[in-house]
């Protein structure tokens, strides 16, 4: 393998890949990180057999190949070179020799192992994930500790993403993120890693074991998860009649002092006339209020109590700056809802 590119390219994309490869692995390939050239293109592999990102590099020069080597001591001499200099990259021997232009080169010791990749003939489908990021800070307060995964339900009318820890229930829809007809669970991390790239294209593997997400400069490739997911549409379907809005920065206002109160006492939530009042009554730390306006005015006067957490995540998890409350009684689902770019809903069960 010979290539030529420069140290901005060549560091930019290894600070892609770096979030896929773990510090240990049973299988030794994975500790590294891959350079390949093949087809006309120049690109790092980074993968800890469940998540692999592969990031491309502009380049010229090539000569096919492929070396792994360890990711770290290649970054650290990098980032004493100057930006914008040429790299030459020469791996058909021992060592990877790299050539920074102008200075002496050095080699870096090359692996052995074998680095399995993931297909990369997977027929793929346009989808608009612009908003992802909003989509993923919405859902993921709600996603199970133990197995944080979100479920992805590709339709005719977009793309939603689902989680549930079995007390809360998230959704945010991406109006033009379809990809066709797909369902399956990814893990949260995985849609955290796509987010920040401008992702045009998605592609599952007829298997239902893979799914992979492309970019201009990045695929990111995630084996999904087995976990089952509980069906979700008769709770999100049809929101309770009762509802008012408020305003987000507001009630994040008011519920941040309360929360030096409550600890594991239930916050008392009360709607009455045109505000919300917001109440925590600790035996050991003390008691606290605080209101915030509604619009429109309640008619009949609703409470509720709730663990504060889950209020505030929910409150704070809408992207929209208006946030509406929905209820139907003070033992059921409490749900809050914005709409924009993003819309979202959220459910929480109340203190019973």
């Amino acid at each position: 393998m010979r290539v030529t590119t420069t140290v901005d390219e060549l560091t930019q994309a290894l600070g892609q890949v770096r979030y896929a490869i773990p510090t240990q692995s049973p299988l030794i390939a994975h500790t590294g990180v891959l350079l390949l050239v093949e087809e006309h293109r120049f690109v790092v592999v980074g993968s800890d057999g469940d998540l692999t990102i592969a990031g491309s590099a502009v380049s010229s020069g090539r000569h096919t190949g492929r070396v792994l080597t360890a990711p770290k001591p290649l970054l650290g001499f990098l980032e004493t070179a100057g930006g914008g200099q040429r790299v030459d990259l020469d791996g058909t021997g021992d060592d990877l020799e790299v050539t920074v232009e102008g200075r002496n080169p050095y080699r870096f010791r090359q692996m052995d192992g074998t680095f399995p990749l993931p297909p990369s003939n997977l027929e793929s489908h346009p989808a608009d994930l612009v908003n992802l990021g909003d989509a993923v800070r919405a859902v993921r307060h709600a996603a199970d500790r133990a197995a944080p995964g979100v479920q992805l339900l590709s339709g005719d009318h977009g793309l939603y993403l689902h989680t549930t820890d079995n007390y809360r229930l998230a959704r945010a829809t991406l109006p033009g993120g379809g990809f066709g007809p797909f369902s399956g669970v990814v893990p949260l991390a995985a849609l955290e890693r796509v987010a920040p790239h401008q992702v045009t294209e998605v592609a599952a593997d007829p298997t239902g074991q893979l799914l992979q997400f492309r970019g201009p400069t990045v695929t990111v490739t995630t084996r999904l998860l087995s976990t089952p997911f509980p069906p979700v549409d008769g709770l999100l379907g049809q929101l309770p009649e009762n509802s008012t809005e408020l305003c987000k920065d507001q009630t994040r206002a008011a519920l941040a002092p309360l929360g030096a109160l409550a600890d594991r006492t239930p916050l008392t939530v009360t709607l009455d006339a045109d505000r919300l009042c917001l109440a925590v009554a600790n035996t050991e730390r003390g008691a606290g209020e605080e209101q915030v306006p509604i619009s429109p005015g309640v008619s009949a006067p609703f409470s509720f109590s709730m663990r504060h957490q889950f209020l505030a995540d929910a409150i704070d998890a809408h992207p929209h700056h208006t946030v509406g409350l929905h209820w139907t009684s003070p033992t059921d689902a409490i749900y809050t809802t914005s709409s924009g770019d993003v819309p979202v809903t959220l459910a929480a069960m109340p203190v019973r």
